[in-house]
């Protein structure tokens, strides 16, 4: 036998504890914060916590708080508040129900698609998907902030989608719901194409067109539509994630001051965590070997927790400043501007996935109301007289054209092309009826009125 020496060179994910600890940190809302660092203080000796109460969190919240709602593809499952009488903040918060995430990772070991090399991988891409269950960074950012190829995010990919619930770690709406199909008997060519390449015509109820297009009968397309109205657009619906709507606390509060915004962190949810004191005396005079290891861990834990939760604001507080400086003009009466996850990462020199975990639940007040940091991005949709325009902006202004039409003679949807046109924004009839039917305003004929 013939013993040989050689050198490879391999690449291998390596997040350590507090790493893991600061990206958890990050994604949280605050309600879940509070609490995740609560329960770290139980298991903890050497935490020492003092949350901020509940009352104040109540008394510091808007009277009427409420969740602005924006109509796309994008925001259109974010969670609506409930409007009522006043409400207990206790009873207020969820049910213990398993987490979405913690439902993946069960699985993750446990699956004979995900081998020792990948287990890392998935559970890194499970802590990047958002609150739908989507992932929603680019893949080949991924794999390059972690130092992977390519090639093994996909595989590591593949393996998360199938995962249950099915949809989990879609790209995008299509694919989700293209992954349901895939794991159910009606997968096949009609239902595929309508997924893929049909979706706008199932909205609008074009049965006869899409009849043609796909060339078949009306009755196998209305078949085909019953199967994919049943699937889930949102894997995560059904699992204790992070449904707060009775009681939002927001994590940032931006305020107009001298003609200027002004960014600041909602210290009152922050809880406020210190080294206790006996503990670390006990550790520097202890001559139990066993006591001082037990001890040197617990601090090493809990100077991780610190450590994540400052990373937390300090992430937040930067990101907040940026998003206040993009979307100035939507703070002072004007319209919302294209931003997107890669474009922020770019701009604050930040990770795509980092800018996802911060966002992700997170809320900010303003006037008066709270909204979901999410909410306020947006893709370019067009270009009107003053550069690009997202696509929040020009369904305000469609919207808008809308409201102020003669109910007696609506305006088609070439009309209210024409109309965006003459206002600098340049759009196809296709678009308009898109945008038209994601902002559920009817057609022509059902808006008409008869005097």
């Amino acid at each position: 036998m013939q013993f040989i020496q050689k050198l490879e060179q391999a690449q291998k994910l390596n997040l350590t504890p507090s790493m893991r600890q600061a990206l958890e940190c990050l994604q949280l809302p605050a309600l879940e914060m509070l609490q995740y660092v609560q329960e770290a203080a139980l298991e903890n000796p050497m935490l020492e916590v003092e949350l901020p109460s509940l009352e104040r969190l109540s008394a510091d919240a808007p009277a009427e708080p409420a969740v602005t709602q924006y109509d796309s593809w994008d925001d259109c499952f974010a969670r609506r508040r409930t409007d009522g009488a006043e409400m207990d903040p206790l009873a207020a918060a969820p049910a213990e129900t398993e987490s979405l995430r913690d439902h993946l990772l069960s699985q993750i070991g446990q699956s004979a698609l995900i081998d020792a090399k990948l287990q890392p991988l998935c559970r890194f891409l499970v802590d990047c998907l958002d609150s739908r269950g989507y992932l929603d960074c680019p893949l080949d950012a991924l794999a390059q902030e972690i130092g992977q190829p390519l090639f093994q995010m996909e595989q590591a990919l593949f393996a998360v989608q199938m995962l249950d619930p099915p949809g989990v770690g879609a790209r995008s709406l299509s694919e989700c719901l293209v992954l349901q199909l895939s794991q159910g008997p009606h997968f096949n060519a009609l239902t595929l194409g309508l997924v893929r390449d049909g979706l706008e015509q199932v909205a609008k109820k074009q049965y006869a067109e899409l009849a043609k297009r796909f060339h078949t009968d009306k009755k196998s397309i209305l078949a085909a539509v019953d199967v994919i109205s049943r699937l889930n657009p949102i894997p995560s619906q059904g699992f204790g994630s992070h449904d707060y709507d009775a009681f939002v606390i927001p994590d940032a509060f931006i305020t107009g001051r001298d003609g200027g915004l002004t960014v600041e962190l909602n210290t009152a949810a922050q809880p406020r965590i210190t080294i206790d004191s006996h503990y670390r005396a006990l550790l520097e005079s202890t001559d139990d070997p066993e006591l001082g290891e037990y001890l040197r861990g617990k601090l090493q834990q809990a100077n991780g927790l610190l450590r994540g939760v400052q990373a937390r604001g300090q992430t937040l507080q930067r990101l907040v400043r940026y998003v206040a400086v993009v979307q100035r003009d939507f703070f002072t009466g004007g319209e919302l501007h294209p931003m997107t996850i890669q474009s922020t990462a770019e701009a604050l020199d930040i990770s795509p996935s980092t800018v996802s975990r911060a966002v992700q639940d997170k809320y900010i007040q303003f006037g008066g109301r709270v909204l979901p940091l999410r909410s306020l991005f947006s893709t370019p949709a067009a270009y009107g007289g003053e550069g690009e325009l997202s696509s929040v902006a020009v369904k305000q202004r469609l919207r808008a054209l809308v409201q102020k039409e003669d109910p007696a003679h609506p305006l088609s949807d070439e009309d209210l092309a024409a109309a965006l046109a003459e206002d600098g924004v340049t759009l196809s009839r296709r678009t308009v009826a898109k945008y038209r039917a994601q902002m559920q305003i009817p057609p022509i004929a059902q808006r008409r009125t008869r005097g």
